[in-house]
This record gives C-alpha cells, sequence and structure tokens, in this order.
C-alpha cells in the first residue's frame, strides 16, 4: 500500500507504556530541550506540500512542549484514549 493513501501518513511509530514515579516536570523539560538541541536529527522538520514531502532543517533548536497528565482519575480506556490521541500528533 502506497503511504500516500493513509488518513495520517506521519503516524508511523511504536509505542509502549511505563508506569513510573511523579516526575519533576522542570527537569524533565530542561532535559528535553537539551536533547533537541544536541541532536540535530530531532530538528528535522517534514512538510506536505503539492508536489509531495518535503524535508527541512532548522538551526533553531525547538522542543516539543512537555504534556502533562493527572492520570489517577482516569479509567483504563480513558488513558488508553488519552495516550493515542496524544499519540496521533506526533
Amino acid at each position: 500500500m502506497d503511504k500516500g493513501s493513509f488518513k495520517k501518513p506521519g503516524h508511523w511509530n511504536q509505542s509502549f507504556l511505563i508506569r513510573v514515579p511523579e516526575l519533576e516536570t522542570s527537569q524533565l523539560e530542561s532535559a528535553l530541550k537539551t536533547l533537541v538541541g544536541y541532536h540535530d536529527v530531532l530538528r528535522m522538520q517534514y512538510l506536505k506540500e503539492a508536489s509531495g514531502w518535503k524535508q527541512r532543517y532548522t538551526s533553531e533548536p525547538h522542543a516539543p512542549t512537555l504534556q502533562t497528565q493527572d492520570i489517577s482519575r482516569l479509567s483504563e480506556a480513558g488513558l488508553q484514549e488519552l495516550l493515542t490521541s496524544w499519540q496521533s500528533g506526533f
């Protein structure tokens, strides 16, 4: 099947879920910014244009926004729905 025929061609990833104790989000945000600044490939952008997909490198490190959520009151199904919606936007 041609990748162009998928509804979300950019949604090609593998996921797994790990449970961790509460994290210090400011430290995690700082680590994410450092990682993006260090690895050039994490600054690649892929844009769909009329002629097809174009790859672009940006020299300005721009870390993605860290999303957090209190999941203590979510059902297992609610948690899966939330994580699936987040993953779909990667």
